[in-house]
């Protein structure tokens, strides 16, 4: 579109373009208006003119001098940065849209626009402000920092920071991690103990990263080892622990200085183990299994921790704590016990093994056996006890009397017994005494005082509680009891076995073998005459016959009545058992129920008779049924059962059976003449199967309508002559039992049909495809089967006529056409041939085209003209060979202008090229880059002889000597120049050397000796005669202006001690300078004045800037006390702004100042600005930086809205009062 309503074609002509057309930059939103001439609107504002600054001329072409309407041209964006400084404090964006356009100008005239705006988003990015103060705070192992930004005032979208990275470094690691903007706090834990650390913050975004804030902090150490820790106390649950504290608490290095909370020990930490006991004997490890068994496994190891106040410090500086929780009789291990501080665990003390005392024993109960005293312990102490002290005294007997026994513990006793139902059990331990060393008691009254105490290697249990026990003569009569018992025993009575076994009871024995065998004697007598009883009861026979046998063997008297009992009943059940037909089973049922059998044993019987009654209805149902499957269950089901209607249902079945078999076998064949002897065979035999029947039934109608269907259906395909389906027509009327004649007939025609067809498959070459077509039509064969036939013949003659038009496109898809409809090999042998050739030929063309041969090229157009391929389909080889003959000979000639390094001649040789598309890169490389040499080296050259300069002209001289070089002639002039200075440079040197030894300077000499040393250096021939010469006359000279000085101080030293104070002449300065107001940059010569005069030293940089200070509040006429009032307020304030400088900087203002402000009068000022309505007054001020530092490090501390030093972990660490006035 030209002027945004237009359409017009591209590219457009050139007077549509104008003259000097160009793309530039523009506002967005602009719109063109064609009233009064044409230009550009913005809304309701004329748009004048475009930045030069944002557009770029149209580009020419070199060959056609036409404007180029594709390329590359390169506009500056615009600096939004650069535009909003130039705004006077305005707030502006940093953001700006814009439209790229293409202009039709002439004479630098818009004339037109071409297409739609482009448009285009310039945005200004601006790096994050500095971190303004980092300060990091310890608790323990982590470490807590903070950070904030210097606050400058509201900053654009674009200065914000996108992230804080933060960086933690150490003397043996360093680590960098990522904060989101946002966050002024991170915490840190797993500090290393007794470690400096480094941490350094910074805010980035992406435009870049700010400068970087430190914080350095060290962490505390761990505490040392507590020193001598031992076991006061030992108890069976609890002991007491001793030690020493540690003799540091870990902040001897740091003082608590990067701490929150002074350093202190919270407490003490220890691990307790239990050892294992060593076990000496087999005995023991037996004993110690059956106690484990059936209890919870025991955790061997836990933590403890004690709190410095649960300890108790002594006055010997000792500390005690309590540790509970113990098992009894067990060895322990007190191992890591440590002081903890807040950085954690300290060193630990050496391990500390005890063991717990064991627990009180019991006893249960006291017995004689065997001449020992056996005392059943019901607590033993603990699994680890060495040994048993065991204290025995008579009753009423003072204890001091007892007698006294040690049992160790291997020698305790324990028997298993078993227990009905349970397994084995376990019986107490027993401590066994000798019975003889009992004291005496009188066997009527007397009884013993008793008890124990358990040891171990920690020490003695407490004693057990005195327990009383009766004498032994409770032996006695034990012999008259054990005879009645052998009695008994000899006479299986339950009765007297009863009586025997009470009497005896209570009273112990040597030997318990006749108390256990009279008991199981008694309990196996009363058990088998329990059971007889219950089997006569219930007049089971095979129970009743068990449990007499048992009594026979048992020696049970009076049997006779159970005897007679099962000869009864085993006589009713044999009748039951041999009962046939239904009548005596009958009378067998009824003879059982008189005898009183039990129900479970005549149920069976009951149901055989219902049974064999049910299948006797089921017989003569079946018969009148006539069925073969039901007859048949029902006869199987009365099998062994002799019913009275077996035999006439067996014959009946026979023939149903016969009937039902020749139906099925006829409804298998499907032959018609069968099928209606089978229903035949039905109606006489009286066969119930009405689903068969009707179904043979309607198998035979139905087989006789198919079999009409069938005999049309072929008649029909039989005209209409289509062998596939005449084919199935035929086997359908086969397997319809259709006359044979009728199917002999069809099957003739089908085989002509299919022999045409054959013919046409077969048929090569269109002579032989043309008669066959010809038969076929003619034999009425259907068009469906004819046509592919007929396409294949028309496809053929197209194939031909692709072969004389000359065409490898066309060619291939007939060749493809062919393929498709099914055209044989053979006959498409010759175009396949055909097609290769051309194929090859083209391809060679192709290939030769892309690699930009000349020769080759020519030679695949002569070969593939000479193949026969259309001329026309050879165009663009034609055309590609046209330009690749240009390019060759533009080639040469670049080759040739190399050669002669010639300036003019390379650049046009280079055009040509460029505009031909060289093929050669290296070429045009070499070229492009002799180009530039020649013109930099011209341009040296001529700037190198313009200003006449020695040492220029001679490293120029350097340069153009290297190669490549530029031609002899163009040299010539600068060589013969070069040399008449150089001449120069010697009469200069040797008339200055003169003068100055006629003057003595001897530091204009040695100035002179430098730039002699210089002349060598560019080629002077300066003899070394009179360097030698100017050397010795300086040193000589040097020499006696130092007694000269000397003189004159001791002169003056002398006057000075004469007169009191005489005044001191004023030295002036020779010459005077200013100060600059910017930055001094390049090199800088200093010239010495003699001694005695003051030496300037310039500053590295300058900074100016204006403060402004609230004037105080006043009448508005009273301007100027007001103003007295605000300078006298500036004071404070350039005293502070001298501590943010180094020592050699220097801060003056640069206004009219009352006396109380610092600075030269004598020096350029500035007047002091002062806005009436806001009350502000600007003082400008400057400061001269000297010192190794940066402008930009003072500029950032001016620019703090904070006091210097404030605290970023107190609420109140920051004081709006004392905020310092913002440039």
């Amino acid at each position: 579109m030209k002027d945004e309503k237009e359409a017009i074609a591209w590219p457009p002509p050139r007077r549509v373009l104008g003259e000097t057309p160009f793309i530039a930059l523009v506002p967005r939103g602009l719109s063109w208006v064609g009233a009064g001439g044409g230009g550009f609107y913005n809304g309701n504002t004329a748009f004048s003119g475009v930045d030069p600054n944002l557009r770029a001329e149209l580009p020419k072409q070199d060959s056609s001098q036409q404007f180029a309407l594709t390329g590359v041209v390169e506009i500056s964006m615009p600096s939004l940065a650069r535009s909003t400084r130039g705004a006077a404090g305005k707030t502006m964006s940093r953001v700006q849209q814009f439209d790229l356009r293409l202009f039709c100008s002439t004479k630098n005239r818009i004339v037109g626009v071409l297409g739609d705006p482009v448009p285009i988003t310039v945005i200004q990015q601006v790096p994050p402000p500095p971190c303004e103060s980092l300060q990091a705070r310890c608790e323990g192992r982590s470490v807590v920092l903070r950070w904030t930004s210097q606050d400058l005032g509201v900053l654009p979208k674009e200065g914000e920071p996108d992230l804080v990275r933060l960086c933690i470094k150490t003397s043996t690691s360093e680590e960098t991690m990522q904060l989101a903007a946002d966050e002024t706090e991170f915490e840190m834990g797993d500090l290393e103990a007794d470690t400096e650390y480094e941490f350094r913050a910074r805010f980035e975004n992406s435009a870049g990263s700010s400068a970087d804030a430190v914080a350095v902090c060290r962490t505390n150490a761990i505490c040392p080892a507590p020193l001598g820790l031992t076991c006061s106390i030992v108890g069976t649950a609890h002991v007491q622990l001793r030690w020493a504290a540690p003799s540091q608490i870990g902040n001897e290095k740091t003082k608590d200085l990067f701490q929150v909370k002074p350093e202190q020990i919270s407490g003490y930490s220890s691990i307790l183990q239990v050892v294992a006991a060593d076990v000496d004997n087999q005995e023991d490890k037996k004993h110690q299994a059956s106690i484990k068994r059936g209890k919870s496994t025991i955790v061997n190891t836990r933590p403890c921790w004690w709190k410095t106040s649960e300890c108790k410090e002594d006055r010997n500086g000792l500390i005690t704590a309590l540790l509970t929780g113990l098992r009894p009789d067990t060895r322990y291990c007190l191992s890591s016990f440590r002081a903890n501080n807040s950085m954690g665990l300290g060193a630990p003390c050496p391990s500390l093994e005890f063991w717990t005392i064991p627990l009180t024993p019991r006893i249960d109960r006291v017995r004689v056996r065997q001449g020992q005293v056996l005392l059943a312990l019901g607590e033993i102490g603990g699994l680890c006890v060495q040994h048993y002290e065991i204290s025995i005294w008579r009753e009423g007997q003072r204890e001091e009397k007892a007698n006294h026994w040690k049992v160790q513990f291997s020698q305790l006793l324990q028997e298993h017994v078993p227990e009905s139902g349970h397994g084995p059990e376990e019986l107490p331990h027993e401590v066994p005494l000798p019975f003889s060393d009992m004291p005496s008691v009188d066997a009527s009254i007397g009884k013993h005082n008793i008890r124990i105490r358990a040891c171990n290697a920690g020490g003695y249990s407490e004693w057990s509680a005195v327990l009383s026990s009766p004498a032994i003569s409770r032996q006695q009569g034990a012999d008259l009891a054990q005879a009645a018992l052998i009695a008994a025993i000899g006479e299986p009575i339950i009765e007297t076995l009863e009586k025997v076994l009470q009497d005896s009871k209570g009273i112990e024995f040597e030997d318990y073998r006749y108390v256990h065998e009279a008991t199981y004697l008694l309990q196996r007598l009363k058990e088998v005459r329990r059971n007889l009883q219950e089997a006569a009861k219930q007049r089971d026979p095979e129970r009743l016959r068990q449990a007499l046998q048992t009594a026979r063997d048992e020696k049970l008297p009076d049997l006779q009545k159970p005897e007679a009992l099962l000869t009864k009943l085993d006589r009713i059940m044999e009748g039951l058992e041999s009962a046939k037909g239904i009548a005596v089973l009958r009378v067998a049922i009824k003879a059982a129920e008189q005898a009183k059998l039990p129900s479970d044993l005549i149920r069976p019987y009951r149901n055989r008779l219902k049974d064999r009654e049910a299948a006797q209805k089921g017989l003569e149902l079946a018969m009148d049924v006539a069925k073969v499957d039901v007859l048949q269950n029902a006869l199987k089901i009365s099998e062994g059962m002799d019913l009275p209607s077996e035999k006439e249902a067996q014959e009946k079945l026979v023939q149903l059976e016969q009937t039902q078999a020749a139906l099925m076998n006829a409804m298998q064949t499907k032959v018609i003449p069968d099928l209606s002897g089978a229903l035949t065979m039905v109606a006489k035999s009286g066969l119930k199967e009405p689903e068969l029947t009707k179904k043979a039934r309607d198998m035979l109608s139905t087989l006789m309508g198919r079999r009409e269907h069938v005999q049309k259906e072929l008649d029909k395909a039989t005209a209409y002559r289509h062998p596939g389906k005449l084919k199935k027509v035929i086997v359908s009327a086969r397997l319809a039992q259709v006359n044979l004649e009728r199917i002999r007939n069809s099957d003739a025609i089908r085989k002509r049909a299919d022999e045409l067809l054959d013919d046409n498959a077969a048929a090569v070459g269109l002579e032989q495809r043309e008669k066959a077509l010809e038969a076929g039509w003619a034999f009425n064969i259907p068009s469906e089967l004819m046509d592919p036939f007929q396409n294949q013949l028309e496809k053929f003659k197209i194939l031909h006529e692709a072969i004389q038009l000359g065409d490898p496109d066309v060619l291939r898809g007939s060749i493809e056409d062919c393929d498709m409809v099914g055209i044989k090999n053979e006959e498409l042998m010759e175009a396949r041939i055909v097609y290769r050739d051309w194929g090859a030929a083209l391809l060679r063309v192709q290939v030769e085209t892309s690699a930009q041969r000349t020769e080759p090229l020519r030679k695949a157009l002569e070969v593939a003209s000479a193949v026969g391929i259309n001329k026309q389909r050879l165009d663009f080889a034609a055309q590609a060979l046209c330009t690749l003959e240009l390019r060759a000979s533009a080639e040469k000639s670049l080759r040739e202008a190399i050669k002669e390094r010639k300036l003019e001649p390379v650049v046009e040789a280079l055009s040509a090229a460029c505009a031909a598309n060289a093929y050669d890169y290296e070429l045009v490389l070499e070229a492009h880059e002799l180009q530039h040499v020649l013109k930099t080296k011209r341009a040296d050259l001529a700037t190198a002889v313009a200003h006449a300069d020695l040492s220029c002209l001679h490293h120029c001289m350097q340069r153009l000597r290297e190669h490549p070089t530029l031609p002899g002639d163009e040299m010539q002039g600068a060589e013969d120049l070069l040399q008449q200075l150089r001449e120069s440079e010697y009469w200069r040197l040797a008339t200055l050397f003169d003068n100055a030894e006629a003057e003595q300077d001897f530091r204009t000499g040695v100035a002179l000796l430098q730039r002699a040393r210089l002349a060598i250096a560019c080629g002077v021939d300066v003899k070394p005669s009179l360097l030698e010469h100017a050397e010795k006359w300086i040193k000589t000279a040097e020499a006696n202006q130092t007694v000269k000085i000397e003189q004159e101080l001791m002169k003056s030293r002398l006057e000075d001690s004469s007169s009191n104070k005489a005044p001191s002449k004023t030295v002036e300065f020779t010459t005077t300078s200013t100060l600059p107001l910017g930055a001094v940059r390049g090199e800088l010569d200093v010239a010495y004045e003699p001694p005695g005069l003051n030496v300037f030293t310039l500053p590295r940089e300058v900074i100016e800037c204006t403060i402004e200070v609230a004037m105080p509040a006043g009448a508005p006429g009273e301007i100027e006390a007001r103003q007295l009032k605000a300078a006298t307020q500036t004071f404070a304030l350039f005293q502070a702004l001298d501590k943010l400088v180094g020592l050699g900087d220097t801060v003056e203002a640069l206004a009219d100042m009352p006396e109380l402000v610092p600075g030269d009068k004598g020096r350029r000022h500035r007047r002091l600005s002062v806005d009436k309505v806001s009350g502000l007054m600007g003082l400008p001020v400057v400061i001269y930086v000297r010192d190794e530092h940066r402008s930009l490090d003072i500029v950032n501390a001016m620019c703090r809205r904070r006091c210097l030093g404030f605290d970023l972990f107190s609420d109140d660490g920051y004081n709006k009062d004392h905020a310092v006035p913002t440039p």
